[in-house]
């Protein structure tokens, strides 16, 4: 446990499942429609914090009046801050449930909530690229998503990464836009069928052919609101494989748009890390399922590239063996060096990417 050498009151950003009543928060927390939910200088109480857990909110920054710090392994704070996230979710349950689109292409609500999409977006988009700048576009992709909000934290993290693979890519923001819209309406158009058979486990066959007019149905709607094709496209051929064995359509690598090939890979990675309720879904770690993309042959290779670039392998705070045997866990990662973070092993802080002593030492597994 590290101490704070002499300071006494020092900020401290701190995991949600370790705060404690009498914790003092330092910065003020805010519900998705930006109204005050805890207070600066507020003393934390058990029902607090059950609220903060129930809202989303990972962690929090409290000051903390102790001598040790209440993480041992420092969390990374996240790029895209808590408060924009909650917003986001906010409006993408407004969508999903405004059953009133699907017969009123311009319902109010929705062109209301289409115009707030469209500045939050340009603000990730923003933030992800001076992210870039500063050489810390890398996403740790921690979420607390469970099996009635699975959708919403999905349709969010695959147009975090979409952004993060059109950054690298080097696009410029007008396209890069372009894709966080598609990425982030991709399964909107699950809202067309029940949400009995949108969350359920097992589906028949009946039930797979139906639900996988979603991308149709997106596409026809905001086709009326004359989005960009790169946009269109993205969400018509989401997904659709290189192969040619995806679908609506079953077109092959020359005929699908660089956009959908983007978010194709963001979906999959997204739909192997974290839970879905669908045959197939793994639940792998992000190493395990950088591995099986590797070898798979129905997604764009440059895009995969550039996808592994912008994923933490090994998160902060997983527990790895190192190839001299070492065991230790992951403290930092480094946007330009994924494959080596720094490690505490024993009393030291291993810096793989750095550290001469170090230089053939490779991470050799996760321990689970």
């Amino acid at each position: 446990m590290k101490k704070y050498h002499g300071v006494k009151n020092m900020v401290e950003y701190v995991r949600t499942e370790n705060l404690k009543p009498g914790d003092m928060i330092a910065k003020s927390l805010y519900d998705e429609n930006c109204r005050v939910l805890l207070k600066a200088g507020k003393m934390l109480t058990e029902t607090a914090i059950r609220v903060i857990a129930q809202y989303g909110y990972k962690g929090v920054y409290i000051d903390n009046i102790d001598e040790f710090r209440r993480e041992s392994v420092p969390i990374p704070e996240p790029l895209v801050d808590e408060l924009t996230q909650l917003q986001l979710m906010a409006l993408l349950k407004n969508i999903y449930n405004n059953k009133a689109i699907q017969c009123d292409f311009f319902d109010a609500n929705f062109m209301a909530d289409k115009k707030k999409l469209h500045v939050i977006l340009e603000d990730i988009v923003d933030t992800l690229r001076k992210a870039e700048a500063e050489g810390k576009l890398l996403f740790e992709l921690e979420d607390s998503r469970n099996m009635t909000s699975w959708l919403y934290f999905h349709s969010m993290k695959v147009c975090f990464l979409s952004i993060g693979m059109a950054i690298k890519l080097g696009l410029d923001k007008q396209s890069i836009m372009e894709i966080a819209l598609g990425a982030i309406y991709h399964d909107m158009g699950k809202a067309w069928f029940a949400d009995t058979i949108v969350n359920k486990k097992g589906l028949s066959e009946e039930e797979k052919a139906l639900l996988r007019q979603h991308p149709e149905k997106m596409f026809r709607f905001l086709q009326k609101h004359n989005y960009s094709v790169a946009t269109l496209y993205a969400v018509w051929q989401h997904h659709e494989k290189i192969n040619g064995e995806g679908y609506p359509s079953g077109v092959k690598a020359g005929k699908i748009t660089s956009s959908a090939k983007i978010v194709s890979c963001a979906n999959t990675y997204d739909n192997l890390v974290n839970m879905n309720p669908y045959e197939g879904s793994l639940s792998l770690y992000q190493t395990e399922a950088i591995e099986y993309l590797s070898g798979q042959s129905d997604l764009d290779t440059n895009c995969l590239r550039v996808l592994f670039q912008v994923v933490a392998p090994y998160p902060v705070g997983t527990k790895v063996r190192l190839s001299n045997d070492m065991e230790g866990v992951v403290v930092k990662n480094f946007s330009q060096f994924p494959l080596r973070p720094a490690v505490i092993a024993g009393r030291d802080v291993v810096l793989l990417h750095k550290d001469p002593t170090y230089r053939n030492t490779t991470i050799k597994e996760v321990i689970k």
